[in-house]
């Protein structure tokens, strides 16, 4: 793994890396008091930091300014990257190193149109960017410099990507068509190829797509419809729908969001038009059975689950007035049931996007799920 801080003053960066690997294995014995996080604004508005302690209780944060939108945080906690906030006139990425509450913002931009789509690959801080042009980038922490491993020319956006880091293969939704398509990635190269697979399943996931910590199960939302593929091991999915059924998919008329516990034991989805939240029984060969549906939350607009499992977020918006939303917390138990902690609710002045939690930093050891979104 040393090859990714290779160049000049090697034994500099080498004391600098072994120093930040002690430092790391120190901390992380300790149990954390609290989690770190960060609210994703609509309208490009920026980023603001929050925490949730262990008694679910948050306390909202400052205000991150130069980085907007989609923005991902590597799975060792310790890289965040996203839209410049003047992304409609510079059309590039911003990244920075993690240093506790300090951001150190790497002089090189990427370029991307617009991140429709990133995924972590099993390589240390190497992410598949997917644009018009979908890019592999190899990130140095500590130089804070970025090689460009692969360029496959495309026509149209890649959305929701999900790796299957053992078959060497990219899922996802291409552009404004919701079928399930797929190309090769080499981890040993970086690269990404072709040829572009488009797979003839009932997929129309317009609204959201997750995976499993592997990859073989992906779980894709549209409207009233929950389907789960299966990927075989020659990479081809068998695609479960639960679609139709009275009073929507599971009391759902509008699925919106899913996320899948770190564990890949629950998953947990959001409904718009009927206010609740709900959680699920995931098995490994890819059936869910309803466990809890909790409603009366307006509309649920995003959620995110803490990197242990323990508690979800979710923010819920309202059409006019103040609060513009409230962001709550749940307890997720044990058997997968959750608990609303009405007393922990927040009010917002602004409609939330999207909410990640940063996973505790490991670096430079990889964390155990490398596609995990966080």
């Amino acid at each position: 793994m040393l090859q990714i801080f290779g160049g000049g003053h090697f034994l500099l960066r080498l004391l600098i890396f072994l120093l930040i690997l002690n430092f790391s294995s120190f901390t992380l014995g300790a149990e954390s008091s609290s989690y770190k996080g960060f609210l994703n604004y609509i309208d490009l508005l920026p980023n603001q930091f929050f925490t949730l302690d262990t008694e679910g209780n948050i306390m909202l944060g400052e205000y991150f300014y130069e980085c907007i939108g989609f923005c991902s945080i590597d799975p060792t906690g310790n890289i965040i990257i996203g839209n410049d906030i003047d992304y409609l006139t510079t059309k590039t990425l911003k990244w920075y190193r993690i240093e506790g509450d300090n951001f150190i913002e790497s002089p090189q931009q990427l370029p991307a149109y617009w991140l429709s789509g990133i995924v972590w690959t099993p390589t240390p801080f190497r992410i598949i960017v997917g644009d018009y042009d979908i890019r592999v980038w190899q990130l140095d922490p500590i130089s804070l410099n970025a090689t460009l491993t692969s360029e496959f020319n495309n026509e149209r956006p890649l959305y929701y990507p999900v790796l299957v880091p053992d078959l060497n293969y990219l899922y996802f939704r291409y552009g404004l068509e919701f079928y399930l398509r797929r190309l090769q990635y080499d981890d040993t190269t970086g690269v990404v190829s072709g040829p572009m697979i488009n797979f003839p399943t009932p997929y129309r996931g317009n609204w959201d797509m997750t995976g499993t910590s592997n990859g073989r199960l992906i779980v894709a939302l549209s409207g009233e419809s929950i389907m789960i593929h299966r990927i075989d091991d020659n990479g081809v999915p068998a695609t479960t729908t639960y679609d139709n059924q009275p009073f929507g998919t599971f009391g759902m008329t509008n699925v919106y969001k899913a996320r899948i516990t770190p564990d890949d034991r629950f998953l947990i989805i959001i409904a718009l038009d009927d206010n609740n939240v709900n959680s699920f029984n995931l098995s490994p060969s890819g059936t869910i059975t309803p466990i809890t549906q909790l409603t009366g939350f307006n509309v649920a607009q995003a959620l995110a689950i803490t990197p242990d499992g323990k508690f979800l977020v979710v923010t819920h918006h309202y059409t006019s007035g103040y609060p513009e939303a409230i962001l709550s917390v749940f307890k997720i138990n044990e058997d997968g049931s959750l608990t609303y902690l009405p007393d922990k609710d927040v009010p917002l002045s602004y409609v939330v996007a999207d909410i990640k939690f940063f996973p505790p930093q490991r670096w430079p050891t990889a964390a155990k799920n490398w596609t995990l979104y966080y």
